[in-house]
């Protein structure tokens, strides 16, 4: 067991400043070497529960890890929907601030069973 160490953690907490309103933060670190773990990806957000079935959210990533040299990003920012359909079927949909758009359709068919379909694109590819 003295060999063992952590590879990699997440930890975080939100907060309810007002009814249905929500803020959060989330740290994501990776041990790269034997003697800490260094400050890796920190996340911020905010998301408000509109309605019964729409949640509408803002989250903000800073990447310490990010090499510049491979075009990695240091600062994201994203804006997303989620909408419940039923009890069992939900979709969500995330936009980024360089246009790339994530689309998600997860549906639970039984106590055991759930399935999900996801894609992503760029509306930068759209432009002519």
């Amino acid at each position: 067991m003295a060999n063992k160490r952590i590879e990699k953690y997440d930890a975080g907490a939100v907060w309810e400043p007002a009814d249905k309103c929500f803020l959060g933060f989330k740290h994501e670190g990776k041990n790269n070497n034997e003697n800490s773990i260094p400050l890796g990806k920190m996340f911020f957000y905010f998301f408000h529960n509109a309605s019964a079935i729409n949640t509408v959210g803002t989250q903000f990533m800073i990447n310490h890890h990010a090499d510049l040299s491979k075009n990695e990003r240091k600062v994201e920012a994203l804006l997303g929907l989620n909408h419940k359909f039923s009890d069992e079927t939900n979709g969500k949909m995330k936009v980024n601030d360089i246009g790339k758009i994530d689309v998600m359709l997860k549906h639970k068919f039984n106590d055991t069973l759930t399935g999900m379909v996801s894609t992503s694109c760029n509306v930068k590819n759209f432009q002519d």
